[in-house]
């Protein structure tokens, strides 16, 4: 049997925790939550999600961020998100 739940904690401390349910049923449409990732090195982190079945999408970028929308193999939608260093004015 699978557990229904599980998390992901930083560390022993749990600052921060992530939960995880399983659900009965199929997706149904837009994914009911959209996470997204920072990654110190979003290149090598969206190389990894393409190595792992998934695809990468569009990239943009927001005040000082920069992120790009991927896929994972079963459509649900997610970015991997990198500050990029303030510019000179």
């Amino acid at each position: 049997m699978v557990e229904p739940f599980g998390f992901l904690a930083h560390g022993a401390d749990r600052k921060v925790t992530l939960w995880l349910q399983r659900v009965p049923e199929e997706k149904a449409g837009k994914n009911r939550v959209h996470l997204d990732f920072v990654a110190g090195d979003m290149e090598a982190a969206v190389t990894k999600v393409e190595s792992l079945g998934g695809t990468a999408g569009e990239r943009h970028t927001w005040h000082d961020f920069v992120w790009t929308m991927c896929r994972d193999p079963e459509g649900n939608v997610f970015d991997i998100m990198q500050a990029q260093p303030p510019t000179a004015e």
